[in-house]
């Protein structure tokens, strides 16, 4: 069998800028974070973070520009590829009959292999996936959620719009967005990095292809 394109130029290109761009805001935005109850880091990384551009002022200063950035991206990735956008929002937040079933039966499975999962009386029968399964329209919708508020929230705090009850109130909710996110990147990183299985869907996101007989066995739906 050969391959089949999975992910275009543009989304492998806006794919890995998010990442890297998503990555920098959280190295910024933890330096940010000074109040001991609340830094996930300690007290020595914000002053090392600060030291090293220059203090606070400074590093506020890269995480709105980086901010920016990260916002300016998708909004040129929206505007040129339009049709795409609206095909993985529709597929994201599209839950379709099994989809349920298939996350619950899969966590087990990457832990404890086939094997096991049998021997523990579960279910090893995945039901059949579309263009994208339902662990990465879980994330997919964390994402879009998450990056809506912290897009939203960011724009309030860095530009001082609204009171003072606003702006409060957005610190908490760009705090709590940047943890759930987070915690979803890492399922996301566990599940491409450790389970071999998942390792063409990591591939096809350098090469954009991948093998038919993985899009056939891992999304039998999808209408290649």
């Amino acid at each position: 069998m050969g391959e089949v394109l999975r992910h275009s130029l543009a989304d492998r290109c806006m794919h890995w800028a998010n990442a890297v761009l998503w990555l920098l805001l959280f190295i910024t935005g933890m330096g940010l974070v000074q109040h001991e109850a609340l830094a996930p880091f300690g007290q020595a990384y914000p002053h090392l973070l600060r030291r090293m551009v220059g203090g606070g002022g400074n590093l506020l200063l890269v995480h709105i520009t980086l901010g920016c950035l990260w916002m300016a991206c998708f909004a040129a990735y929206i505007a040129f590829n339009w049709k795409n956008t609206v095909f993985f929002l529709r597929e994201v937040f599209s839950v379709q009959a099994g989809d349920m079933i298939w996350l619950r039966r899969k966590m087990p499975l990457m832990v404890f292999g086939p094997a096991l999962a049998a021997r523990f009386g579960l279910g090893t029968t995945l039901p059949p996936q579309g263009f994208y399964n339902m662990g990465q329209k879980a994330f997919g919708m964390l994402n879009v959620l998450g990056g809506v508020t912290l897009a939203f929230s960011g724009g309030i705090m860095a530009f001082g719009i609204g009171s003072t009850w606003l702006i409060g109130w957005c610190v908490t909710m760009h705090y709590i967005a940047a943890g759930l996110v987070f915690i979803g990147l890492l399922a996301h990183l566990y599940m491409t990095l450790a389970v071999p299985s998942e390792r063409p869907g990591l591939r096809s996101m350098f090469t954009g292809f991948v093998p038919e007989s993985y899009a056939q066995s891992h999304h039998a739906n999808w209408k290649l």
